[in-house]
């Protein structure tokens, strides 16, 4: 019973955070763009304009267990094992010659590469024996 009640909670937290950004948008030069990615992952890409402005990428992706040998917990971006995050968003979404794309490797591959610069991975047992990261990072 108090497994539901935390999780109404969170939902009723996650949803009142959505109204905000959606009323934000209009007001403080946020924009928020849902994306999904490879059939796994599902997630808002943050831009904040301004002097205090900031780029964010927050997803959820549905993986496999163990993947990357990510137990459930709280991980940086950079610890060992993961290395490094480059955006979902940009690599889907974003024209290879955008100044924010790794211009090397985008070029290589032929998509944008952009490495954030925080952000981390928290990583729970979800359903049916998969895991839930919850990846919010930092352009």
């Amino acid at each position: 019973m108090a497994s539901i009640a935390r999780r109404s909670l969170a939902m009723a937290l996650v949803g009142l955070f959505l109204m905000t950004t959606a009323v934000s948008a209009g007001q403080g030069g946020l924009t928020l763009t849902h994306f999904t990615a490879f059939d796994i992952c599902e997630g808002d890409r943050i831009v904040q304009n301004g002097s205090k402005g900031f780029v964010s990428d927050d997803e959820i992706c549905v993986m496999e267990p163990h993947a990357f040998g990510l137990e459930p917990g709280t991980y940086s971006i950079f610890e060992p094992g993961v290395d490094g995050w480059y955006s979902d968003y940009d690599f889907l979404y974003t024209k290879l010659t955008d100044r924010q794309c790794d211009q090397p490797i985008s070029t290589e591959i032929g998509a944008c590469f952009n490495l954030a610069v925080s952000g981390t991975i928290v990583v729970t047992v979800g359903r049916n024996g998969t895991f839930l990261w919850h990846v919010t990072t930092f352009y």
